[in-house]
Order: C-alpha cells, then structure tokens, then sequence
C-alpha cells in the first residue's frame, strides 16, 4: 500500500472518530484536506484498476445453411484481463446465446472476442484477444476480506462503454461476505450462487463479469448479481468471490476443459431459520437432506430424507450452502466419508460421488424451436430436432448433434469444426441426444473422435 493511502486512511479515521463538536471547530481548509487525501486515493485506483477492465458487447445472428442474417445486439457487460496476451474472465450470462463478442479496451480499441471455453454453473467464462502487453489484474483471497472493508467496483453499466471503452468506477464497502442466492433462482436453473460477497458499491445491469477492487488494487470478486426492486442500484450487489475452487475453475476453462461437479443426487434443506439443527437436546451444524434421488450416489449409500450430514470427508459441515460446495468441489468418481445424524445416532457411510448432470437451462432457438444445448470447447452443440432435419435435409431417424456456434479462436475453430456439421458418433458410440454426448467424454481415455455426417473425423484431446 502507497504512503498517500495510507495517509488517506489515517486522515478518514481521525475525521471519523472526531466528535462532531470537535470537527466543527475545525478550519475548513483542514477537512478539505483530509477528504482530498482520500479522494486522491480513490482516484489512484481507479487510474491503476481502469486498464486491466474491459466493455463486452454481443451480438446473436441467424441459423441454417447458406442463410446469412443480420446481428443483433444481445447484450453488454464488463470483463477483466487475466493473463497479458488477451485472456479475459467475465460471466457466463454475460455471453450466454452470443454467436459473436466484441470486447472494448480502456483505449477504446474494440476486439473480436474467441470463447474459449464457459461454465453455466459457477457462471464464469473466458475469452480470448488477440492482443499482447496488456495489464492483468491480480487476485485476492476471499480469507483476506472482512465485513467493513472498502470495495469498488468497475464495469459498463448500461453499456455506456461500448463505444469508447471507458468503464465506471463506483465505491462502497464489503456489507456481508456468505450470502446464497441459489435458492432464489427458478428451479430449473443450474447456477450455483452461494458464498457470495455482498456489497454496496453501486452495481446496476452491464456491470456483471467486472472486478470488485479492494483497497489494494486487487480484485477479491467477480460482479456477477444485483438485488432490486426497480432494476437498478438500490445498493445490494454480489460478486462471486475469489477462492483456490474459483482459481481452479478459471484455470480449467483456460484450458479449453470442461468443469465437472461431484454429485450426491440429493435435495438439502435451505429454508432452516437458524444454521443449527436440534437432535433430541443437541443442536448441531450440518445440512439436512430432503429428496433422495432413486438409484443416486446418495442411495446406493443408504443415506435417507431427514438425515443431517455433519462432516464430509473429514470436513465439517456448517449448513446446505457449505455441503453444495463441499460436493462440488470434490473430483467426481471419489469415495467419500460422510458423517451423519439419523434419529439422534451418528452414523458413517461410504459415498461415491457421481457427475453432476448436464443443466437443463441451456436452450436456444433452432429452426424456430427452443432446444437443449451444451457448450464443448468453445463450439455450441444441439439437440436435432424435426424442423431441424427438415432445415438439414436430414433423413427421419438419423443420429447427431448440428453444430450451432463455433466461436473464434476457440479449440473447435482451431480443429476445424463448423457451423451446421452433425456429429454422428463419439468414439465410434453413435449419439443422439447431450446425455449420450456427456456420457461418451466422461468415459472418453485420451482422445475424443468426433465423426461427421460427411465421414470426416475431428480428434480432441481430453487428457
């Protein structure tokens, strides 16, 4: 930390503790000062985090063979410089439908932006520039924030920077740090929005995907959600937080890898009003399960509705938000030990934990029909559908994925997958549907073989 801001938070402090009598008496040109040496602080961050910040704007084009259409502006959003040859973290939501990204720099250069690969569930996405020497930002550990520290946060609300790439810098200060928001979503989607930062630094629509700043300069969050009644700034705004699990995941999306999430196949509880669940005198911490899923990790491991799990793997267990991280951060196909109280008995059981299935949210519009997508290497794949086939001149029954998107500078692009290819098979398994694709990767040893309808082969590898 610089002198002048160190200065500055002394110069606040003392302000702050004076009594109001005292400060009264003071000469004006002394609190001019002491509110200049933190105005100047503010600004130097500003000047050192505007750099490493950039506008996102995209756009949605048309489907079908031969078919060329006009882009329409989808959305707009804030990204940040990771590595400085143009690797950029943003939300996946910021993206999500894209078929083209345009990414603005601080100098207001506008970029075409490669997808490199996205993960709906922790809604986190990298994108790649071609661009070098540019300014990454660094990353502190959410260990490291209290509640009471200062934030500010950089984005493109609105898309006011689409143009000339100028974010925004807005301030306020860590309000509360473990907020889930998961339960607030449809059931139908697969986000997992817990541990979350909240904070009051204005945060409003085109933010998302930006840093939240701390008073070092470094980013401790991802802007990724607002909490409004008139969608806009009412000063509850959450960032995901950076963790060793966030860095891991950001890492794996840098290598074109597809995050995989540990699976119990289980509901918890959520709407407990307090952490602690009563055991005949006892009240302990844990996370209770509501449904079983027939045939799930958790049944096959004679885990029951109403259980509490207090301890996963050696790991304590606080509440249902804590479980969900727990699981999903654990390798799929590990054993685990889970400690659990049923009718006031602590048991043990041995639970190994399958793959988190593919999230039903991801839809799009094909051939005028909504249908199931998934996201692989940067290329879009979907389910084929009748007015699919028709479009495809495909003949009734034929297998395959169509290829949707394909985004630039991705692993697709670079190994030539196209828009409209139909993959056939995977490993020589014939496939028709994202489960049988899901399943033909997990299985998949070293390398994943692509087979197309014209009887070409595209080979990745998966190691």
């Amino acid at each position: 930390m610089n002198r002048n801001r160190v200065l500055a938070l002394v110069a606040i402090a003392l302000y702050l503790v004076t009594a109001p009598t005292v400060r009264a008496q003071m000469p004006d040109h002394l609190q001019r000062a002491d509110l200049k040496l933190l105005q100047n602080s503010f600004a130097d961050i500003s000047a050192e985090a505007a750099p490493s910040v950039v506008a996102i704007r995209t756009y949605i084009n048309g489907f079908g063979r031969g078919e060329r259409s006009v882009l329409r502006p989808l959305s707009q959003g804030a990204g940040m410089i990771i590595r400085s040859n143009g690797t950029i973290l943003t939300n996946y939501h910021v993206i999500e439908d894209a078929t083209d990204v345009t990414v603005i720099l601080h100098d207001g250069s506008d970029h075409d932006a490669g997808i490199v690969q996205v993960d709906p569930r922790s809604d986190v996405a990298i994108l790649k520039i071609a661009a070098e020497n540019l300014r990454p930002v660094k990353f502190r550990d959410l260990s490291a924030v209290r509640v009471g520290h200062w934030t500010f946060a950089v984005g493109n609300p609105f898309g006011l920077g689409n143009q000339s790439g100028k974010t925004s810098f807005t301030v306020g200060n860590v309000s509360s740090i473990g907020r889930n928001l998961t339960p607030w979503l449809d059931e139908t989607d697969n986000r997992y929005y817990g541990n979350l930062i909240e904070s009051s630094a204005a945060i409003n629509p085109g933010n998302s995907g930006g840093p939240l700043f701390n008073l070092d300069g470094e980013v401790i969050g991802i802007v990724t959600a607002i909490e409004t009644r008139t969608g806009v700034a009412e000063g509850v705004g959450f960032a995901i937080p950076i963790t060793a699990r966030t860095l891991t995941v950001v890492n794996q999306l840098e290598r074109g890898e597809e995050v995989r999430y540990g699976y119990l196949g289980v509901t918890v509880m959520t709407d407990a009003p307090s952490r602690f669940h009563s055991v005949g005198d006892q009240r302990v911490h844990g996370a209770q399960l509501g449904d079983i899923l027939t045939d799930g990790p958790a049944e096959r491991a004679g885990l029951r509705s109403g259980d509490i799990i207090v301890e996963l793997d050696g790991n304590a267990v606080t509440d249902a938000d804590h479980l969900v991280r727990l699981v999903g951060a654990t390798p799929v196909g590990s054993p685990v030990s889970a400690r659990f109280v049923r009718d006031g008995d602590r048991r043990t059981a041995s639970v190994t934990l399958g793959d988190r299935p593919i999230a039903e949210r991801q839809r799009a519009m094909v051939a005028g029909v909504e249908v199931p997508t998934t996201n692989w290497r940067g290329a879009l794949f979907a389910e084929i559908t009748d007015p699919v086939r028709t479009q495809l001149g495909l003949a009734p029954g034929d297998p395959g994925l169509v290829v949707i998107n394909v985004y630039p500078g991705s692993d697709a692009a670079k190994r030539g997958l196209e828009v409209d290819q139909v993959v056939v098979a995977v490993n020589d398994r014939p496939i028709r549907s994202l489960e049988q694709f899901a399943d033909a990767r997990n299985v998949a040893a070293d390398t994943l073989r692509l087979a197309l309808e014209n009887n070409r082969v595209i080979q990745f590898d998966v190691r």
